[in-house]
């Protein structure tokens, strides 16, 4: 529990040091195969992903596999609980391939016993269709979106917010397909179920708005992309202040549509300095959690950060002031 304490305060090396103390002290009194031990193994697994250590995290979750297995059978619902959290490790780590191999061994260990419409199926078919979106492959991203909706549907027995997440993933599928009306359709799906369930400024609801931002942005309607882009960073400032890669994500996008917006316009100078101004403090916001040389020394971070929006912002500034300069 102390070790947990310490991660809430993101002091993680103090709860490394914690969680070690306390497994050692549990394998002296109650044995290597003790729960309250495997237990431990479990959370230290967890701090490890969460400090981005995927390799120390999947060694501790499969020696925990091997355990329960051992002691259950290979079959027993806790091992699949098992194959579906080195899966999520491994979709950490960009390895969809390989994740998509655990959570479906996680599938076929928990159907039989859970049946077709149990809410923790649909939450395995979340997972993979999160790792097909990944690799880009939308058609058996959304196949598995669906059964995840329809699970969560007859679960709850009608929309839940729970179902948000899946919809706001089948938004982006379908706006990564270029099918920007059905994308809109499930952005604004996720919205309305957020709304309902949280308070205006909650981080969630950033999320969604994020999102309807984008759809709005690749429609061409830069007014309403703006609008709610700007209410998405207004939310995260109010939660996470100013320093966070989230904010880095948002205000790279303000980047790149006051950009589009200075190439439309021939006297479109001052939308020029929006741009440069907002991709200035993307990459400031980003700065502030990932140094760049750690970045590319890093090859997780650099696939999930250079990959996508920090590179972005890096681009945009570039491509901004190198446009600034061929107008004068």
């Amino acid at each position: 529990e102390l070790g947990w304490c310490y991660i809430d305060q993101s002091r993680h090396d103090i709860a490394l040091d914690s969680l070690k103390s306390g497994l050692v002290i549990g394998k002296k009194f109650l044995g290597d195969d003790h729960n309250e031990v495997l237990s431990n193994l479990s959370n230290t697994s967890g701090l490890y992903r969460v400090m981005g250590d995927y390799e120390k995290s999947i060694q501790l979750l499969t020696l925990i596999m091997e355990k329960d297995i051992k002691k259950y059978s290979p079959f027993h619902l806790i091992v699949a609980a098992d194959y579906n959290n080195i899966g999520l490790t491994y979709s950490d780590m960009a390895d969809y391939d390989i994740a998509i191999t655990y959570y479906e061994q996680a599938l076929r260990i928990a159907l039989p016993a859970f049946g077709e419409k149990h809410i923790k199926i649909a939450f395995t078919y979340n997972n993979i269709g999160n790792a097909y979106l990944h690799k880009k492959e939308f058609t058996k991203a959304l196949e598995n979106y669906n059964k995840s909706i329809e699970i969560f549907e007859n679960v709850f027995g009608k929309p839940n917010s729970v179902c948000a997440a899946t919809y706001d993933n089948m938004g982006l599928a379908y706006r990564l397909l270029k099918q920007y009306d059905a994308s809109l359709f499930y952005a604004k799906k996720g919205f309305e179920l957020r709304s309902l369930s949280y308070n205006p400024m909650h981080a969630e609801l950033a999320l969604s708005y994020e999102h309807l931002g984008g759809i709005y942005f690749e429609l061409g309607n830069d007014s309403l992309a703006l609008f709610y882009l700007h209410k998405a960073l207004d939310i995260v400032k109010y939660n996470f202040g100013t320093m966070h890669p989230i904010i880095g994500k948002i205000n790279s996008s303000l980047g790149r549509i006051y950009y589009e917006k200075a190439l439309q316009q021939k006297s479109g100078a001052h939308y020029f300095d929006e741009s440069l101004n907002y991709y200035q403090m993307a990459l400031k916001a980003f700065s502030d959690k990932y140094r760049f040389e750690d970045i590319y020394s890093n090859p997780v971070l650099s696939n999930k950060i250079i990959s996508s929006t920090f590179l972005e912002a890096i681009e945009g500034k570039a491509v901004v002031l190198f446009k600034k300069w061929e107008r004068k």
